[in-house]
């Protein structure tokens, strides 16, 4: 495994005897080919060579820097050094002339830290999306840290208890309460955040905030800008001998293989591309061959298929029995499948299109920027256009116009009156009425929303929207579950529209470069038309490989496949839910449950390897 594993003593007699041969033991068991360091029995902390970088100034401090800086040549330029400094070196560097202020500049992938050995406190930091993970427990004056929660929750010598507050917003909302994991006093540094512990305890602070203040202004010079971005994102990637590229012949991975290839011979870049041989009625719109084909054809390539010939391999489940937290990607399967696919071919880099659609963003939300100021002439034309190129289904006139005039517009009660009325309810309170009703009288729902910060309003700004979703705290949670099973493989996976300045240039883009006359993403296939083929740029309907895994939670439903965990007298989650509802589940297979259901399972799986019960 990559990344590095810590202790700290903030005690003036450091370490006992017992507690160091505890440590160096777990140590050697997490990385084989590591590196230790050790410091005046206050510290002790392993970290493989290949991908940390370290620094020792003098007497007075240690820095170790695990992950990728995009703007390297910046912050040399900024402190004056050259090439022989390491990204540790130049961390160090810079908070020792600059300060903390430093910090914000850094852009990239990363998580780092560095010890004060003079008045023996710690900083630690994580980069703007939380691409690399961190997590830590501060007990009896012992710090332990690790890019690892096996080696925190194992190093502990207290015992390990569940964190019930996490559970229920896990199954209502997924993500929440920051900063938490499911076991009480370990925690995650969240994105964008830096972390200071002493002999005094610890605290987190934000660093970095993205904005939307200062847009970008003429449109062209936004397209031209984040043409730029992007294609460095991609091309400055340094790779031995191949690098790979998924390609799904979506607009995402073509944009980032297209941008690969045309800096790169063809037979340095390494394309895959999934696709099932099952048997499925919807087989035919699942597979992507003709958009696949189509991106082959404009660039004199090939792709190599990824094949799922059994709906076994589908299982979400069978992915998790190593996992320390428990996990809700239904989609597993399919990355994991790639890793080992890259690993058997020898390719270390792997670029994934993760997550372009939200980065980018497909700009409906205008749509009720126009409906709030009333200008329906704009608004319907949109809607017309929209409905022609086929990126939005027809709808009727007054259901438009409900939607997107009347909501945004009327006061909130009378919205939520209205959606009562009609039955509508959010997908979260039908999560939280899966609850037993003891547990619905402890944990009210308006506290669980107000834990995760979801606000009852029904209207806010396209680019105050936009702003959210890039900091979206279920991000950091895929990001943790994709480094954990890249680097069980030894392949990293890259996440161009991740990159800092693309996700900035993106939120200060006008609202008009993310739908434009009737054309969503305007401002990605503007920027990657030159190395698009014109049936992916018009392509207006996306990738979807729901089917598989429905047909997947549709057999295991009706082969009864792990009821008996979830609802069973021996149940690890007995007391949790409504037992009669999650039968009702099983019986009437409805493919919007199958989420849930993966949670659930995962959730229950989780707490059995740990002994752990559900009480109130």
């Amino acid at each position: 495994m990559a990344g590095f594993t810590g202790a700290i003593n903030f005690k003036s007699n450091g370490f006992t005897k017992e507690q160091k041969n505890k440590l160096l033991k777990n140590f050697q068991a997490f990385n084989q080919t590591n590196e230790i360091i050790e410091k005046d029995n206050l510290f002790l902390c392993t970290y493989s060579k290949k991908n940390c970088s370290f620094s020792l100034r003098k007497n007075e401090s240690l820095t170790l820097f695990y992950g990728r800086i995009d703007n390297l040549n910046e912050l040399r330029k900024l402190l004056s050094v050259g090439k022989d400094h390491n990204y540790a070196e130049i961390i160090d560097n810079g908070l020792e002339s600059i300060g903390d202020d430093f910090i914000k500049k850094i852009k990239g992938a990363f998580v780092f830290w560095s010890l004060d050995l003079k008045s023996k406190s710690f900083l630690a930091v994580k980069d703007h999306m939380g691409q690399k993970p961190l997590f830590y427990s501060y007990e009896d004056s012992i710090l332990l840290f690790s890019t690892d929660i096996k080696q925190v929750a194992d190093l502990r010598t207290s015992k390990l208890k569940l964190n019930k507050k996490r559970v229920l917003l896990f199954l209502t909302y997924l993500c929440g309460p920051v900063g938490q994991t499911f076991f009480e006093n370990i925690f995650r540094l969240p994105a964008r955040k830096k972390l200071y512990v002493s002999k005094k305890g610890f605290r987190d602070e934000c660093y970095f905030h993205f904005s939307n203040i200062d847009e970008i202004k003429p449109e062209h010079d936004a397209i031209k800008k984040f043409e730029k971005a992007l294609e460095k994102a991609i091309t400055t990637i340094q790779f031995k001998n191949k690098i790979g590229s998924k390609l799904s012949g979506g607009l995402d991975s073509s944009s980032i293989s297209g941008l690969l290839l045309s800096k790169n011979p063809s037979d340095k870049v390494q394309l895959f591309s999934g696709v099932y041989d099952l048997d499925l009625k919807e087989l035919n719109d699942v597979n992507e061959y003709e958009y696949i084909k189509s991106f082959e054809k404009h660039h004199r390539c090939n792709t190599s298929y990824v094949r799922f010939k059994k709906f076994e391999e589908l299982n979400p489940f069978i992915y998790g029995l190593d996992d320390y937290e428990p996990n809700f990607i239904m989609s597993r399967y399919f990355d994991i499948k790639f890793l080992k696919e890259a690993k058997r071919k020898n390719i270390e880099k792997v670029f994934d299109g993760f997550d372009g659609d939200s980065i980018i963003s497909y700009g409906t939300n205008y749509l009720l920027d126009l409906g709030k100021n009333l200008k329906l002439k704009e608004l319907f034309i949109e809607k017309n256009l929209l409905e022609s190129k086929g990126f939005i289904k027809k709808t009727h006139t007054l259901k438009f116009f409900y939607r997107y005039v009347i909501v945004p517009n009327a006061p909130r009660f009378l919205v939520n009156f209205i959606n009562n009325l009609r039955g509508n309810k959010k997908t979260q309170l039908l999560n939280y009425n899966l609850f037993t009703k003891a547990v619905r009288r402890k944990y009210k729902f308006k506290d669980i929303r107000k834990e995760v910060g979801d606000l009852d309003s029904s209207y806010i700004h396209s680019q105050e929207v936009h702003r959210k979703v890039l900091e979206w705290p279920l991000w950091e949670h895929i990001l943790d579950s994709v480094h954990q099973d890249s680097q069980k493989l030894d392949v990293e996976e890259l996440h161009p529209f991740l990159n800092r300045d693309v996700m900035e240039i993106a939120l200060r883009s006008a609202p008009t470069l993310k739908l434009n006359k009737g054309t969503t993403r305007y401002l990605l296939r503007e920027s990657a038309k030159k190395v698009l083929p014109k049936e992916i740029y018009n392509r207006s309907t996306k990738s979807n490989l729901s089917p598989p895994i429905d047909k997947f939670f549709s057999i295991m439903k009706k082969n009864k496949d792990y009821l008996d965990l979830i609802i069973g007298v021996d149940s690890p989650i007995k007391g949790l839910v409504n037992r009669k509802k999650i039968l009702q589940m099983y019986e009437n297979d409805n493919n919007k449950d199958n989420q849930y259901l993966t949670c659930l399972i995962n959730l229950a799986l989780w707490m059995k390897k740990f002994n752990f019960k559900w009480h109130i």
